[in-house]
């Protein structure tokens, strides 16, 4: 069994068409395959954990975090763009927060970490040598085990 991975922070906005693609490519050819939307549900893991902001911001960012997702979800958020702006603003600050919790600056379409660099294979052995770093670690070790068995 092959096990197809979005990774994660890589716009959530947009549906991981890639991996379905070259899933189907290999349906087609009798391989069977698993997907995994690490990016959605990663970030969702991310922003449903306990978290708690020493601003205004933060706090109401991380107290409405459940009804902005949920509202992101409903079409009719899209009309309010008022409402829509500030639910997008709030969740990126609540992933803001986590970021900084790991030592790093994560937005919806971005992760860095503050003290890597993606362009130094050192640093890139580094984060290989040490996944418990990432902020998706706690629930990527978890869920690649459960996937793999």
């Amino acid at each position: 069994m092959l096990l197809l991975i979005h990774p994660p922070i890589a716009k959530p906005c947009e549906p991981p068409a890639g991996i379905a693609k070259l899933a189907g490519a290999l349906a087609k050819h009798h391989y069977p395959c698993t997907l995994l939307d690490a990016n959605l549900e990663g970030l969702l893991q991310l922003l449903t954990a306990p978290r708690q902001g020493s601003d205004t911001w933060s706090k109401r960012a991380c107290r409405n975090v459940e009804s902005d997702l949920k509202d992101l979800r409903n079409i009719s958020l899209y009309a309010n763009v008022d409402r829509y702006k500030r639910a997008v603003l709030d969740i990126g600050r609540v992933l803001a927060l986590a970021g900084r919790d790991c030592g790093s600056t994560m937005t919806l379409a971005n992760y860095e970490d503050d003290c890597l660099s993606p362009m130094s294979s050192g640093d890139l052995l580094q984060a290989a040598e040490h996944p418990q770093k990432n902020p998706f670690f706690p629930w990527f070790s978890k869920r690649l085990s459960a996937l793999v068995e």
